[in-house]
C-alpha cells in the first residue's frame, strides 16, 4: 500500500530522508511559517471531521477522509524540509 510506505517516511524521516524531524519556528523563513500554517489548517480540518463524521455510538463514518487529510498535513509537513 502506498500510503503506508508513506506514513513509514513521515514516522522515520531520519532514516529515509537523513535528517531529523524539523521544528518549525520563524528563522526558517516566510515559507516554512507559511507551510507550518497551511499545516496546521488541515490538521484543524481532520478534526473537524473527526468531529464531524464520528455517530453518537463513536463510529467514524468516513475514516477515508480523515485518514486522507491527515496525509495531507503529513505531505504539507515534509514539503517544510
Amino acid at each position: 500500500d502506498y500510503g503506508l510506505f508513506y506514513i513509514d517516511i513521515f514516522d522515520n524521516v531520519k532514516k529515509y530522508l537523513g535528517i531529523d524531524h524539523p521544528i518549525p519556528d520563524y528563522t526558517k523563513g516566510r515559507m516554512a511559517a507559511e507551510l507550518n500554517r497551511l499545516r496546521a489548517k488541515v490538521r484543524e480540518a481532520e478534526l473537524a471531521a473527526a468531529h464531524a463524521f464520528m455517530t453518537a455510538e463513536g463510529v467514524v463514518e468516513r475514516p477515508d477522509i480523515i485518514r486522507n487529510l491527515n496525509r495531507l498535513s503529513s505531505g504539507v509537513y515534509i514539503v517544510f524540509f
